[in-house]
């Protein structure tokens, strides 16, 4: 009881294992038959799984941020993809050594222009 704490306070990996104690705990008493029991412990497990996926939502967002500062959120329409920004990156590679991409060929003229 020394090392107790609130679920509110708990990390993912704390709550994940509070989570993993009260399924077990279900299990026991469902095997038991106490339906009472098994519901008691049902509530507590679906605040528990409550809070767990706020801090991963709330870790998704501050990834998504830390990903992207300087933009504001009615910007994000307006945003350069990924995929864009690595053909643009290529493009400018190309460009820097010379090449483009289209070549334009010289096929049609003749190679012996003294005839």
């Amino acid at each position: 009881m020394s090392e107790a704490k609130p679920y509110l306070s708990c990390d993912k990996f704390e709550l994940q294992e509070l989570k993993n104690q009260l399924l077990e705990n279900i299990t026991a008493l469902s095997t038991i038959g106490k339906a009472q029991s098994v519901e008691s412990f049902q509530m507590y497990l679906k605040e528990v799984d409550f809070r767990l996926q706020t801090l991963l939502m709330e870790e998704t967002l501050k990834e998504k941020d830390r990903l992207r500062p300087d933009e504001a959120p009615n910007l994000k329409e307006r945003s350069i993809s990924q995929n864009q920004l690595e053909k643009q990156r290529i493009k400018k590679k190309q460009e820097a050594r010379g090449h483009t991409r289209w070549v334009i060929g010289m096929d049609d003229e003749d190679d012996n222009p003294s005839e």
